[in-house]
């Protein structure tokens, strides 16, 4: 009686154990599936995300070069119409040879000494003091007729020979009228807009840091406030052609080695 009670009870356990473990494996595989139904919509969600970007840069750079040839062409159709109505460099653009003859001028008197000393090595004569064209001064005008009496030239260049062929010439006065040879090289305040070009002597000056960097400051100065030498001038934005402006400058003196 004892053994069949027991029995009965271990049969009872038995069955009870392995129904929950049916359970616990039954709840086991759903969560399975679930975990690969949930893995299985994230990859679609991925794909879908991975597709969309991609579709998104594609239109994007298919843009961004419609956009750049447009540019391109733009670019090469003002371009032929620049070359179309180009004029000499010597107009359009900057006069960089003016302005360094200028700079020349202007710090020539601080180098006789050292033109001196390589004229004497060479055998050769010193530099003599010599009239050169000094920078220009707005707002102020030189004194005294030549014997053109003050004939108004329309072209600089034209009065800068008659004042250099003539001894007595001491520089140009200017205006929006034209061009005069004055005998006075000293300019002197003047009420009207006109501007002072002296053409005087010059002579060796002693070289100091400060007196080469006034000298020099002073010349660029006024070159840039002169608009005929279009330093100061806007040439439009920037080319956009894939182009590359490439200069180089070569310095030669002798006594270098």
């Amino acid at each position: 009686m004892f053994k069949s009670t027991a029995a009965k009870r271990f049969h009872k356990r038995h069955l009870s154990l392995r129904r929950r473990n049916q359970w616990f494996h039954l709840v086991d595989i759903k969560l399975f599936c679930l975990g690969l139904v949930f893995l299985l919509l994230t990859l679609e969600i991925v794909v879908l995300l991975s597709t969309l970007f991609a579709s998104s840069e594609t239109q994007v750079s298919a843009d961004f070069s419609e956009s750049n040839q447009r540019l391109r062409q733009q670019t090469a159709f003002e371009a032929q119409n620049d070359t179309a109505q180009i004029v000499p460099s010597s107009q359009s653009g900057p006069d960089l040879e003016e302005l360094m003859k200028r700079l020349d001028s202007s710090l020539r008197p601080y180098q006789m000494e050292y033109l001196r000393t390589q004229a004497l090595k060479a055998g050769e004569r010193p530099p003599q003091c010599e009239r050169m064209w000094k920078n220009p001064m707005k707002g102020y005008f030189l004194r005294g007729c030549l014997s053109d009496d003050c004939f108004t030239y329309q072209d600089f260049e034209l009065a800068k020979q008659k004042c250099e062929a003539d001894d007595k010439c001491g520089g140009i006065v200017s205006s929006e009228n034209g061009h005069q040879l004055r005998k006075s090289s000293n300019p002197e305040v003047s009420t009207e807009p006109e501007t002072a070009y002296p053409f005087k002597l010059s002579c060796a000056k002693r070289a100091t840091p400060l007196g080469v960097w006034e000298a020099f400051s002073s010349t660029l100065k006024s070159a840039i406030e002169d608009e005929s030498l279009r330093l100061d001038t806007s040439y439009g934005p920037a080319r956009e052609d894939d182009s590359i402006y490439l200069s180089i400058a070569t310095y030669r003196d002798e006594s270098c080695p």
